[in-house]
């Protein structure tokens, strides 16, 4: 499809009614692709779990953990990026689509080459196996397995571009099947090391940071040469003065992002080193679980974002009304599926773990609890970023993200696993609480201050 076409399917679905039927198919889309891929997450883990000690995918899930917080080290760019081209195709602005994209391909790029520098130093300069509190003679290549996850990563940081640009498009189907693909994939391969009853921590590692590198550069190569010529970028097309637009939208996703990371990824780091990596199987189970549903309301809240986008540059508010009071009684039927998967959760721990994973029933409630929390959050949070008045939810979220990071250690130390969730639980829900009150006063046109910047 040329440039030419799709800002005729942009014109085409200028409407309120059309824009919600261009939300429903892509909403449609990502869900048939993005149920195999749940599939996929279930199967991975009794894989995993064959490939690897219940101790190794502890590990693991800790490694997981600061690959997300690194994945995030873009400062925002990518969901800067998102915004600003969303923006400039609403406004049929080619020539500027081509400068936005090329210029933050070159500057993450950069971002990469000094990511991967300074994380080869890291390892290799400092003891990395009492930070994460590992045992040497269980995990004797430690920094081999460090050193490779952090080129993988390093080289996906202007690759994953592709997922920012597919979502600027109105595409989230597409970016969700490149993940699809790279999961399915990281199942085929680990399926193929425990039928050959090849266990290697090393080779697990690679297997889930190389995959995905590999299926963000295809992609990339498939839209860039062939789909979207129009867009492809290159250097000529880099332009210094749209780097400060980027940045100053992007650090407002970043602080956002990060801090989001402090609440969800955190948890991981201080359970290994308050009790044991081991533990962190039990808690990552149970979250697991629950993420279930998060995924699935992500095939919602993703697309929301883009077209909220659209719809305020177009002045739709009524359209971003409508559509929020929907995405609020999906808040509604979620919590009822979150119960009734409660009160089967330990059945299904036994059967997807091969009773290998213990998680306690107390620790399974909480998790339900804060994954509603997080839902409802999510609700809200996804129309603020669409909109870009997003200054009070970045600080709270930065804020709490302090308070938890301050007391997230000594509390899992007295209270164990439950403690630190309950602790997750309540903070998430002081930014649930802004985040309502903030949206509702954006879709009546009374924000004011700071409710609207």
């Amino acid at each position: 499809m040329t440039l030419k076409c799709f800002i005729y399917i942009q014109e085409k679905y200028s409407n309120s009614k059309e824009r919600s039927q261009l939300l429903i198919k892509n909403i449609v889309a990502s869900f048939i692709i993005k149920g195999w891929s749940l599939v996929v997450q279930l199967l991975l883990v009794p894989v995993a779990l064959n490939c690897l000690t219940v101790y190794e995918y502890g590990l693991w899930l800790t490694l997981s953990s600061v690959i997300t917080w690194m994945d995030n080290f873009d400062i925002g760019l990518s969901n800067g990026l998102r915004n600003k081209l969303a923006e400039a195709i609403a406004h049929d602005d080619k020539k500027l689509a081509k400068e936005l994209i090329s210029t933050a391909v070159i500057v993450l790029s950069t971002i990469a080459l000094l990511l991967l520098c300074g994380l080869t130093a890291f390892v290799n300069t400092f003891d990395i196996y009492p930070m994460l509190n590992v045992d040497k003679s269980l995990i004797p290549n430690l920094r081999l397995v460090a050193t490779l996850i952090g080129i993988n990563i390093s080289l996906s940081f202007a690759a994953k571009i592709i997922g920012s640009f597919f979502l600027a498009l109105q595409k989230p189907a597409i970016n969700n099947l490149m993940g699809s693909i790279a999961s399915t994939l990281t199942l085929l391969g680990l399926w193929s090391l425990s039928m050959n009853n090849y266990k290697s921590f090393l080779s697990v590692c690679v297997l889930f940071t190389a995959l995905p590198l590999l299926v963000y550069i295809a992609f990339s190569i498939y839209a860039f040469k062939y789909k979207y010529k129009e867009l492809s970028p290159s250097i000529r097309n880099f332009k210094k003065s749209i780097i400060k637009s980027l940045v100053n939208l992007g650090m407002k996703f970043f602080v956002g992002q990060i801090s989001g990371m402090l609440l969800m990824c955190t948890a991981n780091l201080v359970i290994s080193n308050a009790i044991s990596p081991a533990e962190v199987a039990s808690y990552q189970i149970a979250y697991r679980y629950f993420t279930m549903l998060t995924i699935v309301f992500t095939l919602v809240s993703t697309p929301m974002w883009s077209a909220t986008t659209d719809a305020y540059n177009r002045g739709d508010l009524n359209w971003i009304r409508s559509t929020t009071k929907k995405i609020e009684m999906l808040v509604l039927v979620m919590l009822v599926i979150l119960l009734i998967m409660l009160i089967f959760s330990n059945n299904f721990y036994t059967i997807w773990t091969a009773n290998k994973v213990h998680v306690d029933i107390g620790l399974s409630i909480w998790v339900g609890i804060y994954t509603f929390i997080l839902l409802a959050s999510m609700c809200y949070s996804n129309i603020i970023y669409g909109i870009g008045k997003m200054n009070l939810t970045v600080a709270t979220v930065f804020t709490m993200a302090i308070i938890f990071i301050a007391i997230a250690y000594p509390i899992t130390i007295h209270w164990g696993i439950i403690g630190l969730v309950v602790t997750q639980s309540i903070v998430t829900l002081i930014c649930t609480i802004q985040n309502f009150i903030q949206c509702k006063l954006l879709l009546s046109g009374k924000a004011k201050g700071i409710f609207n910047k």
